[in-house]
């Protein structure tokens, strides 16, 4: 698959992601607050792009594990990519007066760079072999 269509597919389902990670924190937060329903939204929002990655963006690459390990796999990569995304926003927005005054660019610039290290470690780590 050309890396332009892996990367697009990519993108496609870390947006589904965002959904699903919003949609859990909406309904949860009543019952269990912001911070805890943060923690089951993300976790949500990564399982359910777990499935959808391995299944169509890395489709034609096995990762040689167990489910289970290549599901802790992929969530310690999101979490890699989630704490790169905080600290890019964090760094723009503390030292770059413009991102200060919108950050809504600054949010948009972190995601981009921790979609960026996700989908590199995903392929180059994680699922990095061709299917035989």
């Amino acid at each position: 698959m050309f890396i332009l269509k892996r990367t697009a597919l990519f993108a496609i389902i870390g947006f589904i992601g965002f959904i699903v990670d919003y949609t859990i924190l909406h309904f949860s937060k009543e019952f269990i607050g912001l911070y805890f329903g943060r923690l089951f939204s993300f976790s949500g929002s990564v399982f359910v792009t777990w499935i959808l990655n391995r299944n169509i963006t890395f489709s034609d690459r096995a990762s040689k594990k167990t489910l289970l390990n290549e599901f802790i796999d992929y969530f310690q990569i999101m979490l890699i990519g989630g704490t790169a995304n905080l600290l890019f926003y964090t760094l723009l927005i503390f030292y770059v007066d413009i991102f200060n005054k919108n950050p809504v660019i600054a949010v948009a610039l972190g995601s981009l760079f921790g979609m960026g290290l996700n989908f590199l470690f995903s392929q180059r780590k994680l699922y990095k072999y061709k299917n035989l």
